[in-house]
């Protein structure tokens, strides 16, 4: 079982975020890589700052900006 889901994420969201996190890394973009992930971790400990289990859903895309809904 991974930190992410240790912390409530399901296992298909735990490896969603975790191969965003890594492709940061391989894109050159370390500081929005694995590095974040001790916030993730933290983020996902406070009830009040994330939901584990929230399925985000797109309102509305246009050109390079979008409306979520999570």
């Amino acid at each position: 079982m991974s930190l992410l889901e240790r912390a409530g994420m399901t296992a298909e969201r735990a490896a969603e975020l975790a191969g965003y996190l890594l492709w940061f890394d391989v894109a050159g973009q370390p500081q929005h890589g694995l590095s974040t992930l001790p916030a993730w971790l933290e983020r996902l400990h406070d009830q009040n700052a994330l939901d584990p289990r929230a399925r985000p859903r797109f309102e509305q895309e246009r050109g390079a900006t979008a409306v979520v809904d999570g």
